[in-house]
This record gives structure tokens, C-alpha cells and sequence, in this order.
């Protein structure tokens, strides 16, 4: 009960929310009116963007970015089967 509402009071005195789309995004309705939410959807060609209806009625503004992310999948799976250590840089 403790984590949920310090997560509703961090989104209430937050001005600006920025998430890759998904459930935690929901703490954006609680943000003070005028306030900004940026979501982000990843990878771009499968998501569309779903807050924009949801926070518009609590004077939230919504902007939308679309990822476009390009990963090796095959050196990604390669290097953590093998237990060695992975950063994104590898795989782009």
C-alpha cells in the first residue's frame, strides 16, 4: 500500500512523465493540470499511442515518440546464453 501511494504522490508533484508505453504510465493522470506526458512507443511499426484519450480530460498534454530502435537479435541472444556481460552498444 506504502509503494502505491508514494508512486501517486510522485506523479502528482511531477510536471513531466516521460515512459515507454505501458501500465506505468497510468500515474500521468495524476499530474497537476498543464502538465506534459511523453510517450514513447517502441518499436513504432507495431504500437500505437494509447494516453492522448486518457490524459486530455485532466489538462494533460500528450506528445508521442516513435522508436525506431535497430538491434542484432542474434549477437544480443548469443552473448547472454553465453553468460557474457551485454551493452547496448554491441548490437547496433
Amino acid at each position: 500500500m506504502f509503494a502505491l501511494l508514494f508512486q501517486m504522490q510522485l506523479a502528482a508533484s511531477s510536471c513531466v512523465m516521460v515512459g515507454v508505453q505501458g501500465a506505468g504510465l497510468q500515474w500521468s493522470v495524476f499530474m497537476p493540470r498543464g502538465c506534459t506526458l511523453i510517450e514513447i512507443a517502441w518499436p513504432s511499426n507495431y504500437w500505437r499511442f494509447y494516453y492522448h484519450t486518457q490524459v486530455q480530460p485532466y489538462g494533460i498534454t500528450h506528445y508521442g515518440l516513435r522508436g525506431s530502435p535497430r538491434i542484432n537479435w542474434a549477437a544480443y541472444e548469443q552473448k547472454l546464453r553465453s553468460g557474457r556481460k551485454v551493452i547496448d552498444e554491441h548490437f547496433r
